[in-house]
């Protein structure tokens, strides 16, 4: 969608008595009225304090459109609910919300997952209550038909702002992130183009913003009154091309109960047909149609004749029947393509012949007189005409890159990163050794760059062959240009895989028998020559495992006591395992890294400030007899303790703030006694600014 300049509107107002009797149109309200659905679905004892939040959203909408559903529990059926939402602009729920991902089993379609949760007869007695429910999720909400440019506003819900049940830990960010996007997907996907979240408020701003202002729908959602400032924007993963903003209460800990989700180019104006003039109908102003929506999809085009984007196909949705023309003009104000008709949508198809017109700007035209003369609304738009193809850059060597899609989270896909010198959308097709297509990719360009991922599979899902493949990149711009295309090769290799280790942290240092060694293990899919060795934080060898050795497919293990080549304890620290493996496609390197060390200490930062409030997080490598303790040095200052609470098994934290002190350092020691009796400190130094 682009903006759109309101070149004129011409405005009739009843009783200025210009026109006699016979000849004046005849007097009506304006035929703006949109449908605002509401729908409180069951919630048990809660269910009435929902039906008067509803009422609230009545009150507030009333006042803009005469055409507002309400669909309450017990009487809100799927049945009621797909009837009310039909056609509606607004649509509200308030009601449970059952998300994903979420501490239940999840039901691969997401059948009761993300959507509403509505009047069932559970038990079979004929009667529906507010405590009898079933939930409606992904593949039912696919199905609602809601009007175009819909809205769909989502109050006091679990899950749907990325929030969690009330009792249960807040989530993470990017578990919230997921739960959000899963929650708005079906709703994008019958055709609403924004979901707005909230879960501590139903506030009628929501309502009413969306028939008064003209902002977009970001501006709509940080205007807010309940909004927190804290916005952070990600891409939708589950509606490609949609965006995802969270407010959290706070910038961390976190707190999710804002989001929206959704086409940011959105304007409220488009949602309801612009502000009102009146409130509850009262002196209606009679107008012309409005515009409510303009899809000319990337508003450019490129008539070259190579089948591609030769064509620029215009939709302009208006309020109401009219009689309107559209026209297409160069930048001289000359007319080339006319299209008229009597509809509430305009439309136009603009196909010049090949190299026809010149590379430029141009502009669509439209007027419309509605069935009562008023008008004419006379809005106008640009078109860009671009037949030069875009320039690629592809980022990086062109040394073949290897990974290996096996599931075990390491190198499981390649990427390869991509650039152009305008917008559009990165292709790629993956060809094997013979030169036949095994994949094609899309990516589209953000900031005129872009990734593009391959996961090992073909086009149809299965996972590709072990070999060397060649990925054909070139990038198609918003007119339909191609860029000349370049190629990479990539090399899939299975062979080595699932990286293993027993624990993360272990104590072989202090000689007792609670946590003495680490397991690791690693898998071969096929014959390897392979080198094993364990490596300081420097990269330096301590412990060889294996060096050159042939090895067949098959599972392997090491224990590592902790002891370097020589026998000798590896002082404490943190330590990788590190696996070679080389076949007859490539070499590939993987490892792991483990700590020796009694407590795994974790600051909240790594350069504290003085005065700074500060969370550590203390993890302990055995089982302790005694509880841990804490204690900071700062320079120049006496030191002083600080209590841990525990978390979990062996997990403690401590926030507190570092005192005044000299510059320098902030020594944090954690000190306990094992369940064996012996001791067990650990010192993290942290330099202060």
């Amino acid at each position: 969608m682009h903006k759109i300049a309101v070149v004129l509107a011409a405005l009739l107002v009843a009783g200025l008595g210009v026109l006699s009797p016979a000849a004046a149109a005849p007097a009506r309200a304006a035929s703006v009225n949109p449908k605002v659905a509401i729908i409180v679905g069951a919630t048990g004892s809660a269910t009435p304090t929902y039906r008067s939040y509803g009422d609230q959203l009545y009150a507030e909408a009333i006042k803009y459109t005469t055409n507002v559903v309400r669909v309450y529990s017990p009487d809100a059926t799927w049945a009621r609910v797909q009837a009310a939402v039909n056609g509606a602009s607004i649509i509200v729920y308030l009601g449970h919300g059952n998300g994903w991902p979420a501490p239940y089993p999840n039901d691969a379609t997401y059948s009761q997952k993300d959507g509403f949760g509505l009047n069932y007869d559970v038990n079979g007695d004929g009667k529906y209550t507010d405590s009898e429910l079933k939930y409606y999720g992904e593949p039912a909400i696919r199905t609602l038909t809601p009007a175009p440019n819909a809205v769909v506003l989502l109050f006091h819900l679990c899950y749907a702002s990325g929030n969690s049940e009330p009792g249960l830990t807040d989530p993470t960010l990017s578990v919230a992130l997921q739960r959000a996007d899963n929650y708005a997907a079906a709703f994008q996907a019958m055709g609403a183009r924004a979901v707005i979240a909230i879960g501590h408020s139903h506030d009628p701003y929501y309502i009413r913003a969306l028939f008064t202002m003209h902002e977009s729908i970001r501006d709509y959602f940080t205007q807010a009154p309940d909004a927190h400032n804290n916005v952070l924007q990600y891409a939708s993963v589950r509606t490609p091309g949609r965006t995802e903003l969270l407010d959290p209460d706070m910038a961390t800990p976190w707190g999710f109960w804002r989001s929206l989700t959704g086409d940011m180019t959105l304007n409220t104006a488009e949602v309801t047909g612009g502000a009102s003039s009146n409130a509850g109908g009262a002196s209606a102003t009679i107008s012309a149609p409005r515009v409510w929506a303009v899809d000319d999809g990337a508003g450019t085009f490129s008539p070259d004749g190579n089948g591609v984007s030769d064509t620029m196909p215009i939709s302009i949705r208006l309020s109401e029947t009219a009689t309107w023309r559209l026209a297409i003009t160069d930048s001289g104000g000359r007319q080339l393509t006319t299209s008229s008709g009597q509809s509430d949508t305009a439309t136009l198809t603009w196909a010049p012949a090949a190299h026809a017109v010149a590379d430029g700007t141009y502009h669509w035209q439209l007027t419309a007189t509605d069935a009562y003369g008023n008008g004419p609304l006379e809005a106008s738009g640009d078109i860009t005409v671009d037949t030069v193809p875009p320039t690629l850059i592809v980022a990086g060597s062109t040394t073949p890159r290897v990974f290996s899609p096996d599931g075990d989270g390491f190198g499981d896909t390649v990427g390869i990163a991509v650039s152009s010198s305008e917008d559009g959308t990165a292709l790629a097709s993956v060809l094997d050794a013979t030169g036949a297509t095994v994949d094609t990719i899309v990516a589209p360009l953000a900031a005129n760059a872009a990734t593009v991922t391959w996961d090992g599979r073909t086009s149809g899902g299965a996972p590709a062959r072990d070999g060397t493949y060649t990925i054909s990149l070139a990038i198609r711009d918003l007119a339909g240009n191609s860029s000349v295309a370049q190629a990479r090769q990539v090399v899939l290799d299975r062979t080595l895989g699932h990286l293993t280790e027993s624990q993360s942290l272990f104590f072989p240092q202090d000689g007792d028998t609670l946590s003495p060694s680490v397991a690791f293990g690693f898998t071969l899919a096929g014959p390897a020559t392979v080198d094993w060795s364990v490596v300081n934080a420097n990269g330096s060898l301590v412990r060889s495992i294996a060096t050159a050795q042939r090895l067949a497919a098959g599972t392997y293990s090491f224990t590592w006591d902790g002891r370097d080549n020589r026998g000798s304890y590896v002082p404490r620290g943190t330590y990788r395992a590190v696996v070679t493996a080389a076949d007859a496609l490539a070499t590939q390197t993987r490892a792991l890294a483990v700590m020796a060390d009694a407590f795994r200490i974790v600051p909240s930062t790594t350069t504290p400030g003085r005065g700074q409030r500060i969370t550590l997080t203390a993890t302990a490598s055995e089982s302790l007899g005694t509880a841990p303790r804490l204690v900071v040095v700062q320079s120049g200052i006496k030191s002083f303790s600080v209590g841990l609470s525990r978390v979990s098994a062996g997990v403690y934290r401590a926030t507190f703030i570092l005192r005044s002190s000299a510059a320098g350092t902030a020594r944090i020691n954690v000190s306990a006694v094992d369940s064996l009796g012996h001791p067990m400190v650990t010192n993290l130094i942290l330099r202060l600014h």
